[in-house]
Formats: structure tokens, C-alpha cells, sequence
């Protein structure tokens, strides 16, 4: 059913029902039509079982290997190889620097690639990250940060989280007299939304950190800009848009 009706039926905030469906979405739970509702995914997972195929493809591939002239010992070396690499597993951390948005964006890797990952704190990795990871993924714009600390870049995999576009058409549309205000649980997460909103808005931009709930005075501002790892409270989160 619509969120409206979600809301209506348990008595709650509409906006609270709208990001607790946008949570799910991502993480593969539901998924959302529009004027349909949202409805519980579902994850239809391939199966190849026609067992006369699968000897066809692999008469195949040994014909070619031989009229390019492997022998039958280099042909069995090569599929030795490529069972190997089948069967390799890569241990990979993700790290971000702040707790909600490592859970959740560890999520949405998982569910976007098949592959499990460790959420790790970027303050927790040191050069010794090796011996428990073989690779660690993170967002672009932390991989600078983590290859200092690693003092290495290789083994870094940088990902692009790219902010929905009717989010950014909204804020290149804003008035310039317009007083905008970003809000981030740590300087690190601020310095990231300041250089994102600037090169929509010319316009004035405040900021505040926030996190954990802690009472923070912030309807100063005509125009909010916040993610949900700042922790605002539902009281407030009703009044802002």
C-alpha cells in the first residue's frame, strides 16, 4: 500500500514511514512503484541445471584450446587455474567515518555486488590492514584520507554514491538570497556536503554538526540539508523539509 495509508493504519509520522520504506528499498527488502506502493521484493536468483549445455560449452571451449594447439595437459592446468580463481573469496572491508552511515551503505554495497563486506570505522584501519583484508572499499572522496593512513593507495577500491538528481535539481533551483544550512555528524562528513551543495548553490551556506539525538538549534535556516547518520530527532525531523 501507498505510505499514506502505511502511516494512517499505524498511527505514525508520515515522514517516518517514508524513510523507514527508503531503508528497505535499499537494502532489497521492498521495492517502490510509483502511484502503485511499495511492494516486498522478489529476488529471483538464476539457476543453470541443463547438464547437456553445460557439456556443449565445455566441448566447446576444449575444441578451440586444441585447434589453437594446447596440449591435453595445458588445457586441464587451465581449467585448474580458473576453478581456483571461481573459488577465490577476497576479504573486503568497507569503511566510512561514522557508524550510520557504514551500516547502511555497507548494505547497499552487499545487495548492489553479491559480496559480503566488514563495515569498518576509517579510524580503526592502520597499516597493518593486510592481515585482515585484502581489499577495502570506501567512497571516493575518503580514499585520500585512508592512503594516508595506510600510507599506501594500492588495495583501495573507491565507490561513487551518487545523491538522487531531484535532490540536486531542488538545490540548483533554490533562491540565492536563499539561507541554506548543511548538517553532518562529523567535520569530515560536512567538509564533504559544503563542496557538494556549493556547486549547486551560491548562495549563503551555514553548517552544524549533530549526532546522537543531542538538541541542536537548527530551524534558523529556511532550507535544511541533512542525511540520516546526523541522528535529528523525529520532533524536529517533522518541521523541516
Amino acid at each position: 500500500p501507498p505510505c499514506r495509508t502505511i502511516a494512517k493504519e499505524i498511527k505514525s509520522n508520515l515522514s517516518t514511514v517514508n524513510r523507514a520504506i527508503q531503508k528497505l528499498a535499499e537494502e532489497g527488502i521492498v521495492r517502490s512503484e510509483a502511484r502503485r506502493g511499495s511492494f516486498v521484493a522478489n529476488k529471483k536468483f538464476s539457476t543453470f541445471d541443463n547438464h547437456n549445455k553445460l557439456s556443449e560449452n565445455m566441448e566447446f571451449v576444449i575444441r578451440n584450446a586444441q585447434n589453437a594447439g594446447f596440449s591435453e595437459g595445458k588445457i586441464k592446468k587451465l581449467f585448474q587455474v580458473s576453478l581456483q580463481k571461481m573459488n577465490f573469496n577476497p576479504k573486503v572491508a568497507f569503511a566510512e567515518c561514522n557508524p550510520i552511515d557504514l551500516r547502511r551503505m555497507s548494505k547497499i554495497v552487499e545487495n548492489s555486488t553479491g559480496i559480503e563486506v566488514m563495515p569498518v570505522l576509517i579510524d580503526n584501519i592502520n597499516k597493518n590492514w593486510k592481515e585482515t583484508w585484502d581489499l577495502i572499499a570506501t567512497p571516493i572522496f575518503h580514499i585520500s584520507e585512508i592512503s594516508e593512513r595506510i600510507k599506501n593507495s594500492e588495495g583501495i577500491i573507491g565507490l561513487n554514491f551518487i545523491p538522487k538528481m531531484e535532490v540536486l535539481n531542488q538545490i540548483a533551483h533554490l533562491d540565492k538570497s536563499t539561507t541554506v544550512k548543511v548538517i553532518a555528524p562529523t567535520d569530515r562528513g560536512i567538509e564533504r556536503m559544503l563542496s557538494l551543495v556549493r556547486q549547486y548553490f551560491p548562495g549563503k551556506i551555514l553548517s552544524a554538526k549533530n549526532f546522537g539525538g543531542r538538541e541542536l538549534s537548527i530551524l534558523d535556516s529556511e532550507i535544511i540539508i541533512t542525511n540520516r547518520a546526523a541522528g535529528l530527532c523525529e520532533e524536529t525531523l517533522a518541521k523541516i523539509k
